[in-house]
């Protein structure tokens, strides 16, 4: 009977969860969401092992039927106007699988019908999983382009909005996370495997000069006047400036991991586990002005990522191997009594209105077990709990797949 690699099942949670560089809050440019319509608060879990994605009435906290998408979707990202869910998967999960081809997967938020799936790249196995740790994905704020990292090709390619079929790839050295920039001019490619981002120009599809920015760049946000983008590195972060290309001052800090940024603009807030064998997480704000880092805020233990609310006032962090999600009141930089939040938090996403954080448990090592016959999956159903900002409380877990890795609201 064929049975289940429990040595490799642990080697890509592994690399799905603890990642390159944990999927931080990406920055889109807010006035790309200024025209989008009006319409229920949906949220979206990408269930990696069902090739599904559940969709949460945010009104009710109940999840609507499974749809169907492109395998093993890792990414999900909602376009400016809020109207479609774009889904990125990398191939399926069974390591005796063939290494499938990278997919993009629209789906209609008015509807929750999924567009035909669509074949970006086809990277090896190794490097499709890779896609689950790295911010992969990124949309014009026109909505007109959708843009997909495909890990060890050196290729970034562009997807039209409505498109059945991918542009022409374009060529970089080790593409990883991607940002849009400058008004949407710009997308940035992390080139994980150097010390470097691309700037690609929207408009004719041309690579830039790589821009040093620190070793292994793993993750990026975006001021939301779209002015700054902020390159995490293995060492600390790096802001760029978006007009000129040229980076700015360094701010160290040991053991980043993961960042978002202030409603504002003015602070980062980036998460760090300097000491790996203590796993103790914390917060450094971080002044994008002054190129300057504020006294670290303590967390849990192996935090992977952090969400703030719209208003500014509070941010979340997911703890992974606490099992638990602390709130930070952010005006006087104070954590708050830790939130049980599953087994195993992984991703944060806020409501619009700021009322609600959801928080993805993807309790991976739900069905894990050595020898394990293959009828049967190694990864646990998931569930996403919802947390009431006012009072800090959970509400009623809801049930998603298996394996969930990857939330986004559309509203």
């Amino acid at each position: 009977m064929a049975r289940y690699d429990a040595a490799w099942v642990s080697g890509l949670v592994l690399l799905l969860i603890v990642g390159v560089g944990g999927c931080g809050a990406r920055g889109m440019p807010s006035a790309g969401r200024a025209g989008r319509t009006a319409g229920p608060v949906t949220v979206y879990v990408a269930n990696a092992a069902d090739d599904t994605v559940t969709p949460i009435l945010a009104a009710s906290n109940t999840a609507g039927q499974p749809i169907r998408v492109g395998p093993g979707p890792a990414q999900i990202a909602i376009s400016p106007d809020g109207q479609t869910a774009y889904v990125v998967g990398v191939g399926a999960l069974q390591p005796d699988a063939a290494a499938g081809p990278v997919t993009l997967t629209a789906i209609g938020t008015a509807t929750n019908r999924p567009g035909r799936i669509v074949t970006v790249c086809a990277p090896d196995k190794l490097n499709a999983a890779i896609g689950f740790t790295l911010d992969t994905i990124a949309i014009t704020p026109d909505g007109g382009t959708v843009y997909v990292s495909c890990p060890g090709t050196g290729q970034v390619v562009p997807v039209r909005a409505g498109a059945d079929t991918a542009a022409a790839p374009i060529r970089v050295s080790s593409p990883g996370a991607l940002a849009v920039a400058a008004g949407g001019r710009t997308v940035y490619v992390a080139n994980f495997d150097s010390d470097t981002i691309t700037p690609i120009s929207t408009a004719t599809g041309e690579p830039g000069q790589p821009i040093t920015v620190g070793p292994s760049p793993q993750d990026m946000a975006v001021t939301p006047d779209g002015r700054t983008v902020l390159v995490l590195t293995s060492t600390g972060l790096t802001p760029v400036d978006a007009a000129t290309n040229r980076p700015g001052k360094p701010v160290a800090i040991q053991g980043a991991s993961a960042l978002a940024v202030a409603p504002g603009g003015g602070t980062a807030y980036v998460l760090a586990m300097p000491d790996s064998d203590s796993q103790q997480g914390s917060v450094v704000p971080v002044q994008v002005r002054a190129s300057t880092a504020g006294t670290p805020i303590k967390v849990g233990l192996s935090p992977l990522q952090i969400a703030v609310t719209p208003d500014g006032t509070m941010a979340y962090v997911a703890n992974y191997a606490s099992a638990s999600v602390t709130p930070i009141r952010l005006a006087g930089g104070r954590a708050g009594p830790a939130i049980a939040a599953g087994k195993i938090p992984t991703r944060l996403a806020a409501s619009p209105d700021g009322t609600t954080v959801y928080v993805l448990d993807s309790n991976i090592f739900g069905g894990l077990g050595p020898g394990m016959p293959s009828a049967r999956s190694p990864f646990g159903i998931g569930q996403v709990i919802p947390i009431r900002v006012a009072t800090n409380t959970t509400g009623r877990p809801i049930r998603v797949g298996r394996f969930p890795v990857a939330m986004a609201i559309a509203a």
